[in-house]
């Protein structure tokens, strides 16, 4: 029993033995890895007080140029394509002749509308002097009722024909109208799709003829991604809100627009709300087609910290800034959003009053000494 008791508080003397040993050790290693570090004075800083205030801030998003206007020029009546009048490429105006139709076989139908209705007109004032007459003679019973019965269906027949001509004539008329097809709008012709002398189906898809784009006008269209759309759609649905093309450089043009359409949706696919603007293209400097960005100002990101761009450090796992914490340099983790004039938008990880270093930075290692200094 006293051999056991021995044995175990040996073992505990010599635990305390190895651990005493162990923290001289340690000691010794912090001695001998810096002892440079120890002696070292405060490295003067400069810093910035994070405080939290409504900053402007600008938003940019790719986007694409459509036209304004483009519309298909389709053939509404079958017939031979007789002619062309206009030059592919060129700017036509609204109303102006663009082709003309085989004419011969509709004006024909026009000539032959207007005939039936002359006969109608006739058949029908033939017709109202029966009928008269025969009211006339019901009255002194001079006629029987089997006759008058058949002047007043001939009566009936007669305007009931009229009106039918009428909607005949109306008919033809436009179909002879259609036989010269003219331009909607204003804009720039495209290639032809057929050869004057072809056969034109107005019932076929091969029945449209050119485009016409309208390009003095042009639209924009961007998407902006779902978390843009909570913090900023009802600014951006201000009637004063610009929207801004950037040059392929990224620098501002002079090309302005203003939102024309906002999507009542979020594109479940993409997760972003489509909006598009109108912009004036006088000079053709632009054409649809073209990939641009878009940047919108005047924007309002409320109550957040903006810290000079050079604070931060990028590393492995993710943004990181330096704070002096009782002349301590203390490296502390940040979320960051996006660049203003003003510095970088920090979304996460500060307070109210930190001092955030922004100088000496590599200079500067994680716990280190530091004094602040003016800046």
């Amino acid at each position: 029993m006293k051999a056991i008791k021995m044995r175990c508080l040996n073992t505990v003397i010599l635990g305390v033995l190895i651990l005493g040993l162990n923290g001289c050790n340690d000691n010794d290693a912090k001695q001998q890895q810096s002892p440079q570090a120890q002696n070292m004075p405060p490295l003067p800083v400069s810093v910035h007080v994070v405080k939290f205030n409504d900053a402007k801030i600008e938003k940019k998003y790719p986007a694409i140029i459509n036209a304004y206007e483009k519309v298909d020029i389709i053939a509404r009546v079958s017939g031979i394509l007789e002619k062309k009048h206009f030059a592919e490429g060129a700017f036509v105006k609204k109303g102006d002749l663009l082709y003309t139709i085989e004419q011969d076989i509709y004006k024909a139908k026009l000539d032959t509308a207007n005939a039936v209705l002359e006969k109608a007109h006739s058949n029908l004032q033939k017709a109202t002097k029966d009928w008269e007459r025969a009211k006339t003679l019901k009255k002194t019973n001079s006629i029987s009722p089997k006759e008058t019965d058949f002047y007043l269906s001939e009566y009936t027949n007669a305007k009931a024909e009229l009106s039918n001509a009428k909607a005949n004539l109306k008919q033809a008329q436009i179909e002879f109208d259609y036989t010269t097809v003219k331009a909607p709008i204003n804009g720039i012709a495209g290639i032809k799709n057929h050869d004057i002398g072809d056969y034109i189906d107005a019932n076929e898809q091969s029945s449209r003829l050119t485009t016409i784009t309208n390009t003095n006008q042009l639209h924009v269209e961007f998407s902006i991604p779902k978390n843009d759309v909570h913090s900023y759609l009802s600014q951006i649905k201000n009637s004063q809100t610009v929207i801004k093309l950037l040059d392929t450089k990224n620098n501002e043009s002079d090309y302005n627009g203003t939102i024309d359409f906002i999507s009542p949706e979020i594109d479940q696919k993409t997760n972003s709300l489509l909006i598009r603007a109108k912009i004036n293209n006088d000079d053709d400097r632009f054409l649809a087609g073209d990939f641009v960005r878009v940047s919108i100002e005047g924007l309002i990101a409320p109550n957040v910290a903006v810290i000079p761009e050079e604070a931060i450090l990028q590393t492995p796992n993710g943004a990181m800034v330096y704070v002096a914490e009782n002349g301590v340099a203390k490296m502390r983790p940040i979320g960051i959003d996006i660049l203003t004039k003003g510095g970088i938008i920090v979304k996460k990880g500060l307070n109210e009053g930190d001092k955030i270093i922004i100088n000496n930075i590599p200079k500067i290692r994680p716990d280190a000494k530091v004094v602040e200094t003016e800046k």
